[in-house]
């Protein structure tokens, strides 16, 4: 629990207002969630990721895409949303 709260931690950082749960911080490390419920926010989190790093990269002449604060940066395409 320790792990992935921290992941999640950072990922709040990132995320700041645009945070996948508005009232959801961290689990509770004495009231042990279920592997459904870690599955459950962790894929809310991966996609809430996506979007803002969707927002921050570009294609650019080449075909390559690379981040708009960090040109010289490549990154993978934006992931097919559902």
């Amino acid at each position: 629990m320790k792990l992935i709260n921290g992941v999640l931690a950072k990922a709040n950082a990132i995320l700041d207002a645009h945070k996948p749960v508005d009232d959801f911080e961290q689990f509770d490390a004495d009231d042990i969630p279920t592997a459904a419920d870690v599955s459950m926010i962790v894929s809310q989190y991966v996609e809430a990721l996506e979007k803002v790093r969707c927002g921050h990269i570009q294609k650019v002449y080449n075909g390559t895409w690379v981040w708009v604060d960090e040109p010289m940066i490549q990154t993978v395409p934006p992931r097919a949303r559902k």
